[in-house]
This record gives C-alpha cells, sequence and structure tokens, in this order.
C-alpha cells in the first residue's frame, strides 16, 4: 500500500473502510501499519483527516503522540504562518464525544499560542462540568500578556460557555482574568506628552472584543452582580492608575476630564479601555440597583466620598438615575452648594439638580436657587478674569459680568420646570439677553452627525439689503462672539466671506468700487473672493478687468505681497495661491478664457509671484513624517512661487497659441521656433540658476512642462538642458536632477522628438534610481520611468538581436535595478500590450525576444527569486500573445516561468497561465494538461488556487480527449497526493 507507483486513489479505495470504523484497533497488526502510514505518508495522512476519521480513534491518536506536539510556525515574506494541525482539527470535530480527550489535550499541549486557542476551542464544545476543570491552567495562560493576546477570543467563548451553564466560579474566574486591563506596551514621550499610555485590553482588538463587556457582561450581572461591579470597580482604577504611571503623572488618578458624562450621551468616543471598563461598570452597577438598591447603598455612599473624581461622578450619576430610590444622599449632595460650581462633577450634579430638585423641601429649594442666583465664587471670578485678559485681552469686568450672566442662566435652566415668581423671572430675563443656553449640562459638545459648518451673522435677504457702503462699514465693525458655540453653524469670519463673496459674485458691478476695500479687511474675504472668481459655475459674471485689477491692488500692498503669517485666521499665502489659481483657470479653460489684451497683466501679476517667499525652506523640504517629505512634485502644486512659474510656462503655451506669432518667427506646428517672450524667457534662466533658488519643488516644474518648454523654445531648452538635469556628481545635483526627472517622467509621455537630446539622461535617471535616489511621491515615477523605456524599446527602429544590446536603455535598467522595479517594467509592458491591441501584432516580436532574454537571464541565475516579480508579470503575456503563437510554440517561454510562477505567493502569474491554459485546451488538451501538470509538480506552488473554474475546465477536457486523459488522471492523482481531492469525481468517472 506504501507503494509510490500504485495510484493514489487505489490506496485510498484501500484505507476508507479503517477511516470510518467504529473499532479501529480491533486488527493490531493492520493498525500498527495505518499508524506507520499516518507517520510517513503525508499525502495519505492529509487524506485521512480530511476524511472525517470515526470519534473512536481519537484515544489511539492520543495514545501514540498525535496531540502531543503542535507544528512548528514557518516564516515567510510577511511573517509567520502557522500550519494547520490536522490531528488537533479532528479532535475538535469529535470533541464532544471524547471529553476526556480534550481535557488531556488541553494540559500537556505544546507549541505556539494559536494552537493553544484551538485548544481551547475544543474545551467549549464539551459539557460544562468538565470543561471547568480546565479553568486553573486557562488563568495561567492569562497571566502572562504575551499569551493573552493571542487566547482571548476564545477564552472568551469558554468563558460564556460556562456562564450559560451556570458554572459561576469558573466563569467569574475567567472574566476577572480576561477584562484585568495592561500597560500599553508601546508609550512614548514626545516632548512634554506622553503617547499611548493609556492602559489596554487583553484582546487588542480582537473581533469580540466588545462583546466581553456587553453580551458576556449581562450573562454575569444576571449570575453575581455584585461580583460583577466588585471586578469592574477593581480594573477601572487599576486601569486609570496604570495611565497614570504611564504619564508619570499621579494626579492623573484624581481628575476625569477624560470623560463628559458617566451615562452613555454620544458626547464620549469611548475608544480607551478605561471608558469601556467604565461603561461596563456603570450598566452592572445600574442592573444591581435595579435587583437590590438598598445593597447598593453603602458602596454609592463610599463613591460620593471617593478621592478619585470619576467614582465620585459614577455616585452622583446612580442618584440622579434612581433618586427615588436615594432621597437622603440626593438630598445631602443637592445642599452641598459647592457642587455648583465643581467642573469635575458638571454634568452629573446638573442632571442631578434637574432629577433631585422635587425631592427638596421648599427651604433646600430656595437656598438652592439662592445659591445659583448669587452666581460663581469670588475666588473663580477672579480667577476667570485673570484668565480673560491674559489669553484675550478682554475687559476683566466685562468678560466676568457675562460669564456670571451664563453661569447663572446655565444653572437655573436646569431647573426652570420648577421655578416661580422671581426666580423664573431672572430666567427669562436671562435668556431675552442672551438666548436659551444650549447643552447645558455639558462642559464640551460636539455632533457625529454633521460638520461644523462657517457661516455668517446675517440671513441672506439681511446682508443684501445693505448698500455697498453699508457692507463695507458693517465688516469693518463686526466680529464673532467670543463665547464658545456648541452648534453645527459656526458663526465666524469664514462664514461671514463665503456670504460676501457670493453677493459679490451676484451683483460684481454694485460692488466693483468696494471689492479691494472688503478684499483688504481680512484675508478670509480676499481669499472667498478669490474662491467665487474661480471655481463658482457663475463666475464668468465677472469680468476679467475686475478680477485683473482686485489682484494688482492687492499685491500692491507690501503686507499682502510678503505677508508669511499663518496665525488668527491670518492666511495672504493662501490668497497669494488663489491668486495663481485664478489665472491657471483663465488660461487652462475655454469657458474662462483670458482675451489678449489681458494677457501682459496677467503676465506681469505672475513674474512678480515668481519670487514669493513661499515655500520658505521648511517647507521646500519637509522633513520625514511631513506631508510632501522627497516630494518635490507634491510641495510645487501646494505652494505659490513653484505654482506660479508652473503657470507663467503654460501662460506662455496659452499665449503662443492664441496670437499664433511672436516677435521673431511665426508660428509653427512642431518645437524650434522661438515663441518665448524674452521677459519670460529670461525669468526662466534666472529661476533656473540653484544659487538664485534652491527650491526643489521650484525645480521640479522645468521636468513638469519640459515638453512645453521645448516646443515654446527648442534652442533655450537644449541650452540649458544640463542645468535642469545637472549631471554632477555631488548629491545636492542629483537631488535637483531627481526632482526635475521624476516630475518629467511622470507628467509627460515618451517623446521621440527629444530622444536624442534626452538619451544620456535617461541613462544618469536609471543610474540614480539604481543607487536609490528617487522621490517618495505617490505618482510612482518609477513605474512611468519604466513607461519610456518600454516605448524607446518598442518604438525604436533598430533591429533587436536574440540578446538586447547596449544600445537599449532598457538593458542597463534590467541590469542595474532593484528586482522589485524590473518587475514594474514587466508590468508597464504587458499593460502596453493589453491596452493596445491594433498595434501588438507589430510589437509583438520585440515582447518576446525581451521575454526570451528574461527567462534566459533567470536561468542562468538559476532561476533566482530576483526573477520572481518579473515572471510573475511576464506570465501574463500569453493571454495577449497574436494568434500565430501556440502552445507549442510558446512552451520554452513557458518553461522558463514554471519556478516563478509557484513560488508567487499572490497566485497572479499561476492564475494568468491557468486562463491562458484553460483558453488553449480546447485546441491542444494534450499541450494544456502537460504544462498543467509541470506547474502541480513544482515544489512551492501556491496555496488555494485548485478551486476555480479554468482548473476545473483544463482538467474536466483533457480528461475528455482519449489523447489526453491519462494525463489529466496522472494530474488528478497528483493533486490528491497533495491533499486536493475535489476531481476525484472526474477521476472516478474514467477509472471506475
Amino acid at each position: 500500500m506504501s507503494k509510490k507507483k500504485v495510484p493514489f486513489y487505489s490506496q485510498t479505495a484501500i484505507l476508507d473502510p479503517y477511516i470510518h470504523s467504529s473499532n479501529p484497533g480491533a486488527d493490531p497488526d493492520t493498525l500498527e501499519i495505518l499508524l506507520d502510514m499516518l507517520r510517513t505518508r503525508q499525502d495519505l495522512r492529509d487524506y485521512f483527516f480530511r476524511s472525517g476519521p470515526h470519534a473512536a480513534w481519537a484515544s489511539i491518536l492520543w495514545d501514540h503522540g498525535f496531540f502531543s506536539d503542535s507544528p512548528s510556525p514557518q516564516k515567510t515574506e510577511k511573517g509567520y504562518m502557522f500550519p494547520y494541525w490536522d490531528a488537533q482539527g479532528y479532535l475538535i470535530s469529535v470533541a464532544s464525544q471524547v471529553p476526556d480527550i480534550v481535557m488531556k489535550h488541553i494540559k500537556t499541549i505544546r507549541g505556539h499560542v494559536w494552537y493553544i486557542s484551538r485548544a481551547i476551542e475544543a474545551l467549549c464544545l464539551i459539557e460544562a462540568d468538565k470543561a471547568e476543570g480546565a479553568v486553573p491552567k486557562i488563568v495561567e495562560w492569562l497571566q502572562d500578556s504575551e499569551i493573552a493576546i493571542d487566547i482571548a477570543s476564545q477564552t472568551y467563548e469558554l468563558m460564556k460557555h460556562l456562564a450559560q451553564h451556570r458554572k459561576t466560579t469558573g466563569a467569574f474566574d475567567l472574566f476577572r482574568q480576561l477584562t484585568a486591563p495592561i500597560p500599553h506596551p508601546d508609550v512614548k514621550k514626545a516632548g512634554d506628552f506622553f503617547l499611548r499610555a493609556e492602559a489596554v485590553s487583553k484582546f487588542r482588538g480582537a473581533y469580540n472584543e466588545d462583546k466581553v463587556l456587553s453580551e458576556g457582561l449581562n450573562l454575569l450581572v444576571e449570575l453575581n452582580a455584585q461580583h460583577t461591579v466588585h471586578i469592574l470597580e477593581e480594573h477601572l482604577c487599576s486601569a486609570i492608575r496604570l495611565e497614570a504611571g504611564g504619564k508619570n503623572s499621579p494626579d492623573f488618578e484624581n481628575v476625569s476630564w477624560w470623560r463628559v458624562a458617566v451615562e452613555e450621551t454620544g458626547q464620549d468616543f469611548d475608544h480607551d479601555y478605561k471608558d469601556k471598563l467604565l461603561q461596563a461598570l456603570r450598566v452592572a452597577l445600574e442592573s444591581w440597583v435595579r435587583q437590590d438598591a438598598r445593597a447598593v447603598e453603602p458602596l454609592v455612599q463610599r463613591y460620593l466620598k471617593e478621592k478619585r473624581e470619576i467614582m465620585r461622578r459614577l455616585g452622583l450619576h446612580i442618584l440622579q438615575r434612581f433618586p427615588e430610590d436615594y432621597k437622603k444622599n440626593v438630598v445631602r449632595e443637592l445642599r452641598k452648594t459647592e457642587n455648583l460650581g465643581d467642573v469635575g462633577i458638571h454634568h452629573e450634579f446638573f442632571m442631578l439638580m434637574k432629577r433631585g430638585f422635587p425631592y427638596l423641601d421648599t427651604p433646600d429649594q430656595k437656598a438652592l436657587i439662592t445659591a445659583i442666583c448669587n452666581g460663581p465664587s469670588l475666588e473663580r471670578v477672579e480667577e476667570l478674569a485673570k484668565w480673560a485678559k491674559q489669553e484675550y485681552g478682554e475687559d476683566p469686568n466685562k468678560y466676568v459680568k457675562r460669564h456670571s450672566k451664563f453661569w447663572v442662566r446655565d444653572r437655573l435652566w436646569m431647573i426652570k420646570d420648577n421655578l416661580k415668581g422671581q426666580p423664573a423671572q431672572t430666567l427669562d430675563k436671562l435668556i431675552a439677553e442672551l438666548g436659551k443656553p444650549e447643552h447645558p449640562a455639558f462642559t464640551r459638545w460636539h455632533s457625529g452627525a454633521y460638520w461644523v459648518r462657517d457661516v455668517g451673522p446675517l440671513a441672506d435677504h439681511e446682508i443684501a439689503s445693505k448698500s455697498a457702503d453699508e457692507l463695507l462699514e458693517f465688516l469693518k465693525e463686526w466680529k464673532p462672539p467670543s463665547e464658545k458655540q456648541f452648534v453645527p453653524d459656526l458663526i465666524s469670519y469664514e462664514g461671514l466671506a463665503n456670504d460676501v463673496a457670493k453677493l459679490v459674485l451676484a451683483n460684481p458691478q454694485k460692488y466693483a468700487k468696494q471689492l479691494f476695500a472688503i478684499g483688504i479687511l481680512r484675508s478670509e474675504f480676499a481669499c472667498a473672493l478669490l474662491e467665487q472668481f474661480t471655481k463658482n459655475e457663475k463666475a464668468s459674471a465677472v469680468s476679467w478687468e475686475l478680477c485683473i485689477d482686485f489682484c494688482e491692488k492687492l499685491l500692491e500692498n507690501e503686507s499682502i505681497r510678503y505677508g508669511m503669517n499663518h496665525r488668527g485666521g491670518e492666511n495672504w499665502v493662501w490668497a497669494r495661491k488663489l491668486i495663481v489659481n485664478l489665472f491657471q483657470e483663465g488660461i487652462s479653460k475655454p469657458e474662462r478664457a483670458i482675451t489678449s489684451e489681458y494677457l501682459p497683466r496677467v503676465r506681469d501679476i505672475l513674474l512678480m509671484l515668481v519670487y514669493d517667499l513661499d515655500p520658505e525652506p521648511e517647507g521646500d523640504k519637509p522633513k520625514e513624517g511631513w506631508f510632501g517629505h522627497n516630494d518635490p512634485a507634491t510641495v510645487a502644486i501646494n505652494h505659490v512661487r513653484s505654482d506660479a512659474l508652473s503657470a507663467l510656462i503654460v501662460y506662455a503655451l496659452y499665449r503662443a497659441r492664441l496670437t499664433g506669432t511672436d516677435e521673431k518667427e511665426p508660428s509653427s506646428e512642431g518645437p524650434g521656433p522661438q515663441r518665448l517672450e524674452e521677459v519670460v524667457r529670461e525669468t526662466l534662466t534666472r529661476k533656473l540658476d540653484k544659487i538664485n533658488d534652491p527650491s526643489w519643488a521650484v525645480h521640479s516644474v522645468y521636468g513638469r512642462h519640459l515638453w512645453v518648454l521645448y516646443w515654446l523654445d527648442q534652442k533655450w531648452v537644449k541650452t540649458h538642458i544640463d542645468q535642469i538635469f545637472p549631471e554632477e556628481e555631488a548629491e545636492e545635483n542629483i537631488r535637483f536632477y531627481v526632482a526635475a526627472w521624476d516630475s518629467f517622467v511622470i507628467f509627460n509621455g515618451y517623446n521621440t522628438l527629444m530622444l536624442d537630446m534626452l538619451y544620456p539622461k535617461y541613462s544618469n535617471a536609471i543610474d540614480n534610481l539604481s543607487k536609490g535616489y528617487v522621490t517618495e511621491t505617490h505618482l510612482r515615477p518609477a513605474e512611468s520611468l519604466a513607461g519610456h523605456l518600454i516605448w524607446h524599446y518598442l518604438l525604436s527602429d533598430k533591429e533587436i538581436p536574440a540578446v538586447l544590446d547596449e544600445r537599449i536603455l532598457l538593458k542597463k535598467f534590467f541590469e542595474i535595478v532593484k528586482p522589485e522595479f524590473r518587475g514594474t517594467v514587466c508590468w508597464v509592458l504587458w499593460k502596453i500590450l493589453k491596452d493596445n491591441p491594433s498595434d501588438s501584432g507589430s510589437y509583438w516580436p520585440k515582447v518576446r525576444k525581451l521575454w526570451e532574454w528574461r527567462v534566459k537571464e533567470a536561468s542562468m541565475a538559476n532561476n533566482s527569486t530576483d526573477f520572481d516579480d518579473e515572471m510573475g508579470w511576464l506570465a501574463h503575456l500569453p493571454l495577449e500573445a497574436p494568434s500565430s503563437e501556440t502552445i507549442t510554440s510558446l512552451w520554452p517561454l513557458l518553461e522558463g516561468l514554471l519556478p516563478h510562477i509557484a513560488r508567487d505567493t499572490r497566485g497572479m502569474g499561476w492564475r494568468s497561465i491557468e486562463e491562458y491554459l484553460a483558453r488553449e485546451v480546447d485546441v491542444d488538451p494534450v499541450k494544456s494538461v502537460q504544462f498543467y501538470y509541470l506547474m502541480h509538480s513544482q515544489v512551492g506552488k501556491p496555496p488555494s488556487l485548485y478551486s476555480g473554474d479554468n482548473a476545473r475546465k483544463i482538467i474536466e477536457t483533457a480528461a475528455a480527449h482519449k489523447n489526453s486523459r491519462e494525463k489529466a488522471l496522472f494530474l488528478i492523482d497528483l493533486l490528491g497526493r497533495q491533499g486536493i481531492h475535489q476531481y476525484k469525481n472526474i477521476y472516478d468517472r474514467y477509472v471506475g
């Protein structure tokens, strides 16, 4: 039975009766042979366990050590993989029938915690009485945080299993360990702040993490609410203590600013584990009160005296939720007038006032109202006055008076339904003056239901009713409200500016004379106007005369022209950037086209802005981790000077096309004539000087617009090409080269007209890439360079020898760059072929030559894994090959792919060849199934690739043909040995 030449399914036919036998040990000699087979024949072992052996096998397998040692983790490129433990999987499937074996397995298991977790899964399937016996061992594991992280999810399922069967001791032992907080493993100090200092859960993001404190909590509260509360209180205090230690701030234990409200209000995100523990404790405590309020009272009283603020708030929360059950305690807390100004307990005390006020007798009610009407304490008022003056320069007396009114209003509001006489009149007066309070029970408020929107202070009709002069005066005097706004519509300068800009757009002539006076008031007004002039679909109603005049006047102001401040809402840098955007709109969009008479003025403004101070050095070269780091192309479009230079070049193109002539030469369709104005040419030359402008972002613009510049002035580009792409070996020069080059290949297609000039530059770019000199832009410059080189190869009129020669840049690329970039070239090659089907026939000879060369190189390198990416993408080429190619003609090239597509963990190359064979099997079933057999014969073939329609089509079609049937059956047999049995029905159909 162990001889390999016997067909696999002939061997399994002998094995089948024993697999499902209820007494497999009846014949000791046969049993010994079977056990030896399980130890030595992986293919038959796979078949054995996949076939679902009878539960009677469990004790035999235990006695012979099959459940002792788990498989060793296997290291892969993406980390470690845990092989499937077939014996353990079988034990789980029969666990309910063999509980004693499951218990033995738990107590003796060795190996990675993944397999321990699977063993706990088996525990969940046996009777709770027996499973509880394993709790001490699991508690021991849970005390090790590294093990706990991996077994927490499955342990929760066991806890639930025990709780559902009322195994109280075991369930609570597991709950205590599962929910215990642990320190964050990666606390970091950043300046004066500590990052990730908060305690975390042992679940660490597992799918059922939240269930343990919801679904699991309900089960345990039902078993014993008091015990549940005790555990959660202990854990909450521990979590806060751990965070205080992590922050090196002992006082953190006694503050609770991190929580807006103890109750669920939607104002707390509950991201931190301490928040989740607090919520669970609140739920458990409320449930216990409903069960036995009197029993909970001593605990509530202890909480109210706690030094830890969050526990005191929890006590107040219980009082406001159940005032009827705790009347004396409610009265006692409301009599404490110092609670009125205690910010730490704000929400809970405010809610207690609202719900507890009716439980006060008349004298106590009057005393509370009087305390409120007397306002905040003198000490607190003095602190606020000092703060307001220091922070905002406000008149302390005015600020204190206003604050006191808000203070009184908010507290009276909480008891408004019980107010009469003078107190009610006081509240009405305050509301008339200040408006109704919004969320007075909260010290801060946010809403996840909407985005905050900047709005103006006036309705549309109110602002439209003002004359232009009245509007200007209003804008000069207006300031946004000084108090906090807890609303989705935030009254602000930006909101008012947007309203004004829309008003101007609706009737530009009405406000033309005041336009500059409005824009210069604040940068928000200028920016809003410029954005409306640029982006609004009705912007064409504003004449270019008005727009350009507005921009010119703004830039005459030195504060606006040179301002770099970004504080307090002021941002004239952005206003200048919007001026560039406005002109880009006018020189690139036909519907907003700037007419020729305005072009000199537009040019002069752009010539001014190409010397802007933005970007400053730190903005031009952001540090690692900051937006735009080592990405000049991205920095360029987000800053004034670089974007203005880009706009100037586009302006020159627009002008040349619009006028058709320049000062010197008639127009021409191709590059060459000097179409640049002299002043623009001089500026381009000056900005190209690295000493004059050391910005990488500015330099990248020359690469981005290289073809446009070449068309505008071929002579200028040829004269300055070595400045655009400096060849000196100093690293700073290389950085400038790369900044311009990467922008060039990203934003320009391959162009044969510039090839002679750029040929050595392409060669240098390949050298730079091989040394790691490439920008870190999301625009993938290496991929773009690959595209240029592929087109150079495909469009070259040179005869290509069997092996590419030195004339072909692609050869150098493949020889010196990293494997990942070589794979990119092959991907680009496939994409070009796929996206240009009408030209694929003419390209194919060169494509095939390249494929032949790469297969030969891979073979000479002993099929190194360095070639895997290349071959994975070359495997897509057969699907794009012309009809003249057959599987026979492609066979040598296909064979070269075999070692590599078998290692392709993504399976893309494998699937592509599989798709190709499924297409070819109708024409040549013999060759198709033969190659498919070779694919499966490779060592290290990708897993889980055998269930697709293509695989079944290849096998079924080949099996149906007489000449290819034998090879198809050999393939099915091979797959069976590999544990893949889904084609056994085809085998049985022809073998019988």
